[in-house]
């Protein structure tokens, strides 16, 4: 898949699988304005997020709203982003 074409608006979410996967009945937290995982402020949310990520099981978890959020089980993706982000 082209990542060009995938689709998206202001606020996006996406739960990234390595196979096809569905699921239903999911919260959306990318439209929580300022939701973060480092904010004391969420810390409610935080744990259904994560119980929800656990539940779900994607490879990697990405959201743009008002802060990005990415989550990934992919240590040596996770490296190549930290490090990427830390040498803008």
């Amino acid at each position: 898949m082209d990542v060009a074409s995938i689709p998206y608006d202001q606020y996006d979410e996406w739960y990234i699988f390595i196979t096809p996967t569905t699921f239903e009945n999911y919260e959306v937290f990318v439209n929580y304005g300022g939701f973060s995982l480092h904010d004391s402020e969420f810390e409610e949310m935080q744990e259904r997020f994560w119980q929800q990520l656990e539940y779900i099981a994607p490879e990697s978890f990405l959201a743009e709203g008002d802060n990005l959020i990415y989550v990934t089980k992919d240590f040596s993706l996770f490296k190549q982003i930290f490090l990427w982000e830390n040498n803008k």
